[in-house]
């Protein structure tokens, strides 16, 4: 959902009229606007939109409002988390990747859109947990020597 909210100094600042309304009025139509308006700053919420938009093209999707997330389930992100893996990306950015989908599950599922044991599945996926070797330095010979 874009903000069409006027932030000028003395412009009104309701985000829904309520007395004009007599049921509940969501405010978000998509999970992704939901999850990134969780986010604490505008670089998290910068990164994660990129992030989410890898994963729509993944999915065959230009945009990730595009994406339906109410068909979201565990194995299609096992699926994704494999190719990632395939393609030599860095456990940190698969994390990262997993981490979006995690919040855009949950939006998705406290939306209605997803129900609780679909949301349970995708929230106990986790990152394959690989050491990854801190970089170092050559040792010179004669260090390598004294060390023996």
């Amino acid at each position: 959902m874009t903000s069409s909210i006027d932030l000028r100094p003395g412009a009104p600042r309701q985000l829904i009229d309520f007395g004009a309304i007599s049921e509940r009025a969501d405010v978000y139509d998509n999970p992704v606007d939901a999850y990134l308006d969780t986010l604490g700053s505008q670089s998290s919420r910068i990164t994660m939109t990129s992030v989410l938009g890898a994963i729509a093209r993944t999915f065959g999707f230009d945009n990730p409002r595009d994406v339906p997330w109410r068909l979201l389930n565990d194995q299609a992100i096992t699926k994704m988390l494999s190719m990632l893996r395939s393609e030599k990306y860095s456990q940190q950015t698969i994390a990262l990747y997993l981490a979006a989908i995690r919040g855009v599950a949950r939006r998705a599922w406290r939306m209605k859109l997803i129900d609780a044991d679909t949301y349970e599945s995708i929230k106990d996926i986790k990152p394959r947990g690989e050491i990854r070797l801190a970089k170092g330095r050559a040792v010179p010979s004669n260090d390598l020597r004294r060390l023996m």
